[in-house]
């Protein structure tokens, strides 16, 4: 596996890992934030990476579907913000939007891909 995208994909699973191990306190939210924003961010490189790559191998054929996935159906910024700046003192809200972007990753099937692809095994 490319050192690159290996990388991309370890970042992704500590951001990932930060999110899962998360208490649902009220000032979660901000690091909810910073970690959503940087996973999409690391998406997004992925995404482009593997596009441009000449790889047919079926790692990640199935890795650059599900990025796009990812990247074409699911986007919370929005509700970050808005969790953040009206109920940033609620930890049912905050869970709740911790466990939807955490859920975002299974059903696109993309940290089963990272996890496998790095070795890694679910929490």
């Amino acid at each position: 596996m490319n050192s690159y995208i290996k990388r991309l994909l370890e970042q992704v699973f500590e951001s990932y890992t930060i999110l899962y191990k998360l208490e649902n306190k009220a000032h979660d939210i901000e690091i909810i934030k910073k970690e959503y924003s940087r996973i999409y961010g690391l998406i997004k490189v992925l995404n482009n990476v593997l596009e441009a790559m000449d790889n047919n191998s079926d790692d990640f054929v199935e890795l650059l579907q599900a990025s796009k996935l990812y990247l074409d159906g699911y986007e919370f910024s929005n509700m970050i913000e808005t969790i953040a700046s009206t109920y940033s003192e609620d930890p049912l809200r905050i869970k709740n939007l911790r466990l939807a972007i955490l859920d975002t990753f299974e059903k696109t099937n993309l940290i089963f891909k990272v996890e496998s692809m790095l070795g890694k095994t679910n929490f």
